[in-house]
């Protein structure tokens, strides 16, 4: 289940009301609710911990199995390989390492969308994942599985301009 939802960008979620276990699709661009620390979340509920052991520079992106039959992770049992690669955050400039994710698809047999995912993943893990809780009081319908932008006085980017962070 987790390469298809790595390969097929989607999560999945326990629905504890309609008491199963949910796939949901993630769309580049779909709608989104806005939880902010103007409206919705409240003052000194946002706790967030740095995950910089899932920083990632570098993906190499194997797929187009030859043998189902074989392990996917046996040398030559795939017949293609994309590498995406960050330069900058592995530059001393900024990180100074190299990360490397290596991942092997079953499902994935064209560059195209090997090349997507491998440069979303880049994209997703280049400076880490972030665990975040708040509390909020809104009247904004959020459900489970729902992607949804939080806005906060502590997500900046480098012009020091607050920034949507996605969850």
């Amino acid at each position: 289940l987790g390469e298809l939802m790595r390969d097929c960008n989607s999560v999945m979620y326990s629905d504890s009301e309609a008491a199963e276990i949910k796939l949901k699709y993630i769309e580049l661009n779909q709608d989104t609710i806005t939880l902010s620390d103007d409206e919705d979340i409240i003052s000194g509920s946002v706790n967030i911990t740095e995950k910089s052991e899932t920083r990632i520079n570098e993906v190499w992106m194997h797929f187009n199995q030859r043998d189902a039959a074989k392990n996917i992770t046996d040398s030559g049992n795939v017949r293609d390989i994309v590498i995406s690669l960050d330069t900058d955050a592995s530059s001393e400039d900024e990180y100074g390492d190299r990360r490397i994710k290596k991942i092997y698809s079953r499902y994935i047999t064209n560059t195209t969308h090997a090349t997507d995912i491998a440069s979303r993943t880049i994209k997703r893990y280049r400076d880490g994942t972030k665990q975040i809780t708040l509390s909020a009081y809104t009247s904004k319908t959020v459900n489970i599985g729902d992607i949804i932008n939080i806005k906060h006085w502590r997500f900046i980017d480098e012009n020091g301009l607050e920034r949507l962070l996605r969850a």
